[in-house]
């Protein structure tokens, strides 16, 4: 079988990193920066003018995952809970495939136990940020949410003005999504930083972007995977919660930037028919 060039690079990355062990490592703090790790994440920043693409491999004992970066961001990595050995390398592209720009091993303990007298949040854990809905205090897909929430009363509104910024200003990757079926890109993980730059992408891209901005606000949402009368294939949407009503409505933006990047006059036009989706993993 013949490979595409992005698919061999993607073959190397991992390769490369499996290969990686303790001993290997050059500790890089100025880029990879772990000595939070006892607070369960790690950031990763890389200052260059370099118009290249940029990757972030995280090896968590045996298990190994690649995440875009998008260069001069800081670019949070939740860690798992309990003891675990860790592996996370910054790579460039290069015309020799990907190289390390930084690379940094270390052994990490956390727990994510409430600390006595500590406030309960309804929905915390869909507030934190995480491998597929990655952002931080202050980074680009923070602040845009801040500035389109920043006269917004109330979380219908703010959750309307997320939806209609991605509705407006995104467009649908189809070259992406023909890789993606022709099982050219058989697996990602989404990057909302990368996602909000490059104002394209999947479902894949829109629902971690929305999950994203909404939790910087607050806001408790889901990333949901499974599948919709309303799309072909295996699909990826929001399921996002208001306080105030004390419901989950269900959002899907793909639809509406797929259908000419249809925006929403209300909070009651933004929303989906749960009959329509059924959440299932992809394993």
């Amino acid at each position: 079988m013949k490979l595409t060039r992005k698919t061999a690079l993607l073959l190397a990355l991992l390769t490369l990193l499996i290969a990686l062990t303790p001993s290997a490592m050059s500790e890089e703090r100025d880029v990879i920066d772990y000595s939070t790790a006892p607070e369960g994440y790690v950031t990763v920043y890389y200052q260059t003018d370099e118009d290249v693409s940029f990757k972030i491999g995280v090896k968590v004992d045996d298990e190994l995952t690649y995440l875009d970066y998008q260069p001069n961001s800081t670019y949070t990595v939740n860690l798992t809970p309990g003891s675990h050995n860790y592996t996370i390398a910054l790579f460039r592209l290069s015309k020799a495939g990907y190289v390390a720009v930084a690379q940094a091993s270390f052994s990490a303990t956390f727990s994510e136990e409430k600390e006595d007298g500590a406030e309960e949040v309804k929905y915390a854990e869909y507030l934190d940020s995480e491998r597929e809905i990655n952002f931080s205090e202050g980074d680009t897909v923070s602040k845009k949410a801040a500035k389109l929430c920043e006269e917004k009363k109330t979380t219908q509104a703010k959750i309307l003005a997320i939806y209609n910024y991605i509705a407006k200003n995104f467009k649908y990757d189809f070259t992406f999504a023909d890789n993606v079926r022709k099982g050219i890109i058989r697996t990602y993980t989404p990057d909302p930083a990368t996602a909000l730059s490059n104002k394209k992408g999947v479902c894949y891209d829109f629902s971690s972007l929305f999950a994203a901005m909404c939790r910087s606000q607050g806001i408790p949402c889901k990333l949901v995977k499974g599948y919709s009368t309303k799309i072909n294939g295996y699909h990826a949407w929001n399921s996002v919660y208001d306080e105030k009503t004390d419901k989950w409505y269900t959002i899907d933006l793909t639809i509406a930037v797929y259908n000419s990047n249809k925006t929403a006059s209300k909070f009651s036009k933004c929303y989906m028919a749960d009959k329509h989706y059924t959440e299932k993993s992809s394993t």
